[in-house]
């Protein structure tokens, strides 16, 4: 038998210890970390092709926002998505090892979920 309980009590004192912490205390930390997890793993360079330059511009152009409960990661590179976007990925890019943005950001969520839950238990813990 699984008995569960809920101790209004204790669930009253994490409310209240949530209130005093605001979300960007909370999360941003961790949403800062996520986006340069994602930019570290979408933006690292292929190994380069004979007789190609590489000028660094894809690398420098990353960017992150983290606003509460909000994280943005993108390239101002030009030609950025045909490197890392989806919809214009070019096949020879791919073939090289240009990772995609949008699945490596999907592939980071599970991480994200677990560090915010450890955090929550923190909390919940009053640690």
């Amino acid at each position: 038998m699984v008995e569960l309980k809920l101790d209004s009590a204790q669930l009253g004192r994490l409310l209240q210890k949530l209130d005093r912490l605001n979300l960007q205390d909370l999360a941003g930390p961790l949403l800062a970390e996520t986006g340069e997890a994602i930019q570290r793993k979408a933006g690292a360079y292929p190994a380069p092709v004979p007789g190609s330059v590489r000028t660094g511009h894809l690398g420098a152009s990353w960017y992150q926002t983290v606003f509460p409960g909000y994280l943005e990661v993108g390239n101002l590179a030009v030609y950025a998505g045909w490197m890392h976007g989806s919809s214009y990925q070019r096949a020879r890019a791919k073939r090289r090892g240009w990772k995609l943005l949008l699945p490596t950001a999907r592939a980071e969520l599970p991480e994200l979920m677990r560090k915010l839950r450890a955090r929550i238990q923190a909390v919940w813990e009053g640690r």
